[in-house]
């Protein structure tokens, strides 16, 4: 008997959804506050970078701590941990008595990275155990889209502040503090929390085709990643391949980190106008949001005939992004040629994302997923740091070399995929039968 019903599925990835979106929310926010912690604390532009650094570190050594424990503990308690971590550490900045000394900001920003490294990995895994595996291109275009906007919101909660200041202080004479939104982040996270501990973890394996009987009769599905398995799982070449390729995310975090600095410069020297540029964001991003939920449709009906239909949607999409973007460039910036150009280019980029997840997940065991998951974060995560370093020496047209040498890696996903999909499908279908035996004879 299936434990979740339709509600209750919804509800439990709309909360996995609201704690990443949460972390991401900080994040976003966090980049607009910088003049305000120079002010505070009386220091020199260069020290941020400090705080940048630490809490890359943060969430780079809890995304592989808990990716490969999420594979042999319970999910639902770790989460639980790494959310709440955020959440006190959230709360403790806003405290401001805490936090009048540089070196504990780092500190503990660091240790709200721990919240965000824990709950990518560990979320996702806990989704794909809820969602049937068709329909799993579908949710990770809703969870990027979701986990996207999230980090425009904190972002734009960030400049708000910027611009109701003054109007505070003339009214009420008061100074607005770049803390207080991270009191509401960390209550947030503690009722996040409290509502977790009211649902049982899901099921391992519970949507997977080869199991969705036997687990809903009552089996469990007992396996558990060993550390023997690792050699095993990044040996797969499908694995080795889609995790690589985080070329890809160095452009995009070039372009993100780097965009509000061009977009300032241009419309100070008024190369272009504010409705210029307000046209070219909203096209591109409406490409972006478009490609993101088609594509992934797309992956999903396509799967029904062909089980690699995700990646080679992902390929096609990581390929044939490349040239338009390259043709946007030819253009000046904020342009009508470069926003038409750059949006077609992201909306068939918007297509990689929900299919190359879902591939990553397909191309797994369900004990492995929590540990590939995390690897890809990881990996992205330093792709994004280094395209936002390489954003302070080189203009934004760099982000076109690392688009073209993104698409290498994606060829022999297209060569390997179907041979690694037909052994993890042999796997798990061994598997059932020998549970479904034990079965058998224990009756």
């Amino acid at each position: 008997m299936n434990e979740y019903g339709k509600f209750k599925k919804i509800f439990l990835i709309g909360l996995f959804i609201f704690l990443i979106n949460l972390m991401n929310l900080e994040a976003g926010y966090f980049l607009t506050v910088f003049d305000s912690i120079i002010l505070d604390f009386g220091i020199e532009r260069g020290l941020i970078g400090w705080i940048i650094f630490g809490f890359f570190i943060g969430q780079a050594i809890s995304v592989i701590f808990f990716g490969y424990y999420s594979d042999k503990y319970s999910r639902r308690k770790l989460l639980f941990l790494g959310s709440f971590l955020f959440s006190i550490f959230s709360i403790i900045i806003f405290l401001n008595d805490f936090t009048n000394n540089f070196l504990v900001l780092i500190i503990f920003r660091s240790l709200i990275a721990i919240g965000l490294g824990c709950s990518v990995p560990i979320g996702i895994s806990m989704m794909m155990d809820l969602i049937s595996s068709k329909n799993r291109s579908n949710v990770f275009s809703i969870f990027l889209v979701v986990t996207f906007l999230g980090s425009i919101v904190g972002f734009l909660l960030g400049f708000a502040p910027n611009y109701l200041q003054s109007l505070i202080i003339f009214i009420f004479s008061i100074n607005v503090p770049w803390e207080i939104p991270y009191l509401y982040f960390g209550i947030a996270g503690l009722i996040g929390c409290g509502i977790l501990l009211l649902f049982k973890e899901p099921k391992r394996a519970a949507t997977e085709e080869a199991f969705i009987e036997l687990i809903s009769s009552g089996e469990i599905y007992a396996y558990k990643i060993e550390r023997e398995d690792l050699k095993q799982i990044y040996s797969r070449p499908s694995n080795f391949w889609l995790i690589i390729n985080f070329i890809d995310t160095i452009a995009p975090g070039l372009l993100l980190s780097w965009i509000i600095f061009y977009v300032e410069q241009d419309l100070t020297y008024q190369r272009v106008t504010y409705f210029e540029v307000i046209f070219s964001i909203a096209v591109i991003l409406i490409g972006f949001l478009a490609g993101n939920f088609i594509f992934a449709r797309i992956g999903d009906k396509r799967r029904e005939i062909d089980k690699t239909s995700r990646a080679k949607i992902a390929v096609f999409c990581g390929v044939f992004n490349v040239p338009f973007v390259i043709l946007a460039f030819l253009f000046p910036r904020f342009t009508l040629p470069f926003s038409i150009f750059l949006a077609i280019g992201m909306f068939i980029d918007g297509g990689i994302g929900p299919n190359w997840y879902s591939s990553l997940v397909d191309v797994n065991l369900p004990e492995h997923r929590g540990t590939m998951i995390a690897l890809a974060a990881f990996l992205d995560t330093i792709g994004r740091a280094i395209g936002g370093l390489i954003g302070g020496y080189y203009p934004l047209e760099t982000s076109i070399l690392f688009l073209f040498l993104s698409i290498f890696p994606w060829f022999p996903v297209f060569k390997y995929i179907r041979k690694d999909l037909d052994e993890v499908d042999n796997i798990l279908k061994e598997r059932a039968r020998k549970m479904s035996g034990e079965k058998i004879s224990n009756d």
